[in-house]
């Protein structure tokens, strides 16, 4: 069903694509992807920036 109005982004999820680089003498990349609801979407990107992550893209998956 098509929704609209202010509600539409809830049925939404979206996929993060974030880096966190590895801690000691040997510098490890790692990528990790979260997929999240739209109501998920900013309480994910606070946490992975609190924890030193680096979103590099967010998509919407549908």
């Amino acid at each position: 069903a098509y929704l609209s109005g202010p509600y539409s982004n809830t049925v939404k999820r979206f996929q993060i694509l974030v880096t966190k680089t590895g801690i000691g003498p040997t510098v490890k990349l790692s990528k990790t992807t979260y997929t999240v609801s739209y109501e998920q979407l900013t309480s994910k990107i606070n946490s992975i920036q609190r924890t030193g992550g680096k979103i590099l893209k967010i998509t919407e998956v549908g």
